[in-house]
């Protein structure tokens, strides 16, 4: 089991960093124009992450699936696991969209 918590730390870490970049990337910019190359980077940085994130995700999918035939499908685990996989979604979603719009 110390795999399946290495990687979801490690995936939700990835979203967490990028969504603090992406925003302070945001915030460099609007403070001052001068300091677009800064923002920038820090804005290439949630994108790196952003990416790292679905590394993570592929191996934890591949790692789960494993499991998942010898798992019913009702169990907390695995509903757990489709809670947390869609919450997940939805908050790389909600990064990519800041990242692809930032300007």
């Amino acid at each position: 089991m110390e795999k399946f918590k290495a990687l979801y730390k490690a995936m939700h870490d990835d979203l967490k960093d990028a969504e603090m970049m992406i925003e302070y990337a945001c915030k460099v910019r609007d403070e001052d124009e001068k300091d677009m190359a800064l923002a920038k980077e820090l804005a290439s940085y949630a994108s790196y992450r952003l990416s790292h994130f679905m590394e993570f995700h592929k191996l934890f999918v591949a790692e789960s699936a494993k499991y998942a035939s010898k798992m019913p499908a009702e169990t907390v685990d695995h509903c757990l696991w489709g809670e947390t996989h869609e919450m997940m979604q939805e908050w790389y979603e909600s990064i990519k969209h800041k990242i692809d719009h930032f300007k």
